[in-house]
């Protein structure tokens, strides 16, 4: 199991920011989420905040964020950039949920998403057509404001990313 706070406990953001090309000076660095001319993005706290345009979060976060990957996968990349093997995780296979509940969770997803122009804007941007949005039936948590993927014929399992 993962144990984010000793990785958010343990971690320098200052350190990972510089690691990730930000200049940071006086505990500041210009945002890269934004066109930033002046340094708007502040670390304080093992946290990042953006004054501009209103992004934050923790190391793992930003890491995410920054090169557009999976929440694990910023985990995986933190720990082995700073040798952090004792909070490295381990590798294991998707949770799958078996309550009967969970397809018509999936459904409601799928038909919130039919009529939310938000979430099929995200991913045209993203490069998605409407085609490909129904054959990989997108759904829309509108509580998480999070984009639902379904796997498997089935749906036995899913995931989201907000």
């Amino acid at each position: 199991m993962i144990d984010f706070q000793r990785i958010r406990e343990s971690v320098d953001i200052v350190a990972v920011a510089k690691w990730l090309g930000l200049e940071v000076h006086g505990g500041k660095s210009r945002c890269p989420f934004h066109q930033d001319r002046t340094p708007s993005l502040s670390f304080k706290d093992g946290r990042f905040k953006c004054f501009g345009c209103d992004a934050s979060g923790d190391v793992v976060d930003l890491v995410a964020k920054m090169k557009d990957i999976s929440t694990l996968e910023a985990v995986t990349q933190v720990t082995e950039a700073l040798h952090l093997d004792e909070c490295s995780p381990t590798p294991r296979k998707p949770m799958e949920f078996k309550e009967p509940h969970l397809q018509e969770y999936i459904d409601k997803t799928k038909e919130a998403f039919a009529i939310t122009r938000q979430a099929q804007d995200y991913l045209e941007s993203r490069g998605f057509n409407g085609e490909s949005m129904l054959r990989f039936r997108f759904g829309f948590d509108a509580v998480r404001n999070a984009i639902v993927i379904p796997y498997g014929s089935e749906s036995t399992y899913y995931t989201s990313r907000r």
